[in-house]
């Protein structure tokens, strides 16, 4: 089962997905949780809120915080997976690639791009995709 998750700024979209592939397991499997988002950034906003929701979830989920969707996914093509949120992790790369100029997408955000997309594709477990949907909502403080 892949499903994507869309809605506006903290609209609840986590808990939906967290609900969602909680529902389609049997109770007590494992899941990752994948947390694309800004990491080490010293937003206290952003801490609180990665850990508002990692307190929310089961003690038998695991979290990964990592920038590379697409070697998570190959490292562990059997475990039901969610990833939140893929706009924070678009974002990061466009930050770190130099990609908001205007100019042609650089290569490498294409590249990581593509690479996710087949890793999606190739993914042979349960798999909860997250995003915002632009203009729903308000840009959030963090």
């Amino acid at each position: 089962m892949r499903t994507l998750v869309l809605g506006g700024i903290r609209s609840g979209k986590s808990r939906w997905a967290e609900d969602a592939i909680a529902g389609a397991l049997p109770a007590g499997q494992p899941v990752c949780y994948l947390a694309p988002g800004p990491t080490g950034t010293g937003d206290a906003a952003w801490a609180d809120r990665v850990a508002e929701h990692r307190d929310r979830r089961p003690g038998h989920w695991s979290t990964v915080e990592t920038d590379d969707i697409a070697r998570q996914l190959r490292g562990s093509p059997h475990t039901p997976t969610l990833v939140d949120d893929l706009g924070a992790w678009l974002t990061g790369m466009l930050d770190r690639h130099d990609g908001w100029d205007g100019g042609p997408v650089p290569a490498a955000v294409r590249d990581t791009i593509e690479s996710t997309l087949a890793a999606v594709g190739a993914f042979h477990s349960t798999l909860v995709l997250v995003s915002p949907e632009v203009g729903l909502t308000v840009v959030p403080a963090t």
